[in-house]
């Protein structure tokens, strides 16, 4: 059994910068290096995608961007469009944007291969507030950020919480469905020990919300980084066909600031 890892990472289109959250072990039986595939379409904002290669674990966590691929976009309204290479690997659209309800079709070929994902957007739940709290769960009590936020009426939402700390990327992922506070307002506690919150900092919290797919593979991929209690984790299950690892998700998106008393 071959051992490879692969990034996930934030892409945050300013300046074509791409933020860096988990590097995944993932398990593959005697196979060679994947295409990787991150990709979104926000609501109200265009596609997105980085395109690497994974590596196998006993290298540096150099991971190869992979350029002059073709990458579409097709909405259910019949629209397409090519994405254009703006830097070596990441991948914009300009024309298609990302609409509450629509399914959208993202095809890669690269390399005499070609893959393709299909997500649904949902509808957008906005971020309501941003406080603080304190615990002393890791050690020293610490200030934990807090997304207050209000669940709709009936079930099916699913939400990922990606936080920052003076715009530093916090290496977690955060998810959580509406099981058990479905129509509910929400308070959600974003503990990780990988960040601290000192006074004047800010913090800037995002609400993704996402079709149950991709909150699927969030689920797996804690799993198969061993940040859950499961004995024997597996790759996650990608919405992506042909054998690419990573996802591609149509998701809204709501963002708030706030610096920290």
């Amino acid at each position: 059994m071959k051992r490879l890892k692969y990034i996930i990472a934030g892409i945050v289109f300013s300046a074509a910068a791409v933020s860096c959250t988990k590097v995944i072990d993932v398990n593959i039986d005697n196979a060679p290096p994947k295409v990787v595939i991150e990709g979104h379409i926000n609501s109200n904002e265009p596609t997105i995608v980085k395109l690497t290669r994974s590596i196998e674990v006993d290298q540096e966590n150099t991971f190869p961007e992979i350029s002059n691929a073709v990458i579409t976009i097709t909405d259910d309204q019949g629209n397409s469009e090519q994405l254009s290479e703006i830097t070596t690997g990441l991948y914009r659209g300009q024309n298609i944007t990302g609409i509450e309800g629509h399914t959208y079709t993202l095809t890669v070929s690269t390399q005499g291969e070609t893959y393709k994902a299909v997500s649904t957007m949902p509808g957008l739940v906005p971020v309501d507030s941003i406080t603080t709290r304190p615990f002393a769960g890791f050690g020293d009590e610490t200030e934990f950020a807090v997304v207050h936020y209000t669940d709709p009426a009936g079930p099916g939402n699913n939400y990922r919480a990606v936080l920052y700390i003076n715009d530093t990327l916090v290496p977690d992922i955060f998810i959580e469905d509406d099981l058990f506070i479905n129509g509910n307002s929400r308070e959600a506690v974003l503990f990780s020990p990988d960040y601290t919150i000192d006074k004047g900092d800010r913090i800037t919290i995002e609400i993704n919300c996402l079709d149950r797919p991709i909150y699927q593979y969030f689920l797996e991929l804690i799993e198969a980084d061993g940040a859950s209690q499961t004995a024997s984790p597996s790759n996650p299950k990608s919405n992506i066909e042909g054998g690419a690892l990573g996802y591609f998700s149509a998701q809204t998106i709501s963002i708030k600031n706030k610096i920290a008393d």
